[in-house]
């Protein structure tokens, strides 16, 4: 790779890291905070949890932790508490709350190019024929807010994404 082409591949991350990342965390807090504290205490919860099992298996120790604040035991020869692949995925409550804001609030389309000739058959069985090269835009928001997929498309529930057994 050119220099040029290593910059503008640079350029296209940081992009993307700004327009998508910061508003879908800032929506997430947003819907944590705004409902009924429910979701937020079990995501605390959740979180304390896995960080107490990953400071245990490090020896890394860690004061009094609560649902408000966490107060590490801070020495010379301490060390931050550090997630593996495991940790993160016992954190589904995390996952899941980040899944469902941006079911709600991310307004994004995906355009395609149909790569051969093709009928489309639509919801209410109305038939759309697509060219080799047409462009399709699939648009996602119509069906994050239909409401015989989510009985309440517009509501922030966390455990829409979840098992039931978390």
């Amino acid at each position: 790779m050119q220099e040029r082409d290593i910059a503008a591949h640079n350029l296209a991350l940081m992009w993307a890291m700004n327009a998508n990342t910061i508003p879908a965390v800032f929506w997430a807090i947003y819907d944590l905070l705004n409902e009924d504290g429910e979701g937020l205490r079990r995501v605390r919860e959740q979180l304390a949890h896995v960080t107490a099992e990953a400071a245990v298996r490090q020896n890394v120790p860690v004061g009094r932790m609560s649902f408000r604040k966490v107060e590490p035991v801070v020495s010379d020869n301490s060390a931050l508490v550090q997630f593996n692949r495991d940790d993160l995925n016992k954190m589904t409550l995390l996952e899941a709350t980040m899944t469902e804001s941006l079911r709600r609030t991310h307004h994004m389309h995906t355009l395609r190019m149909a790569m051969e000739d093709c009928d489309v058959v639509l919801g209410n069985g109305r038939t759309v024929r697509l060219r080799k090269g047409d462009c399709v835009a699939i648009l996602p928001f119509w069906i994050h807010h239909d409401s015989n997929i989510f009985p309440e498309p517009d509501m922030f529930i966390v455990c829409v994404f979840v098992s039931s057994s978390v």
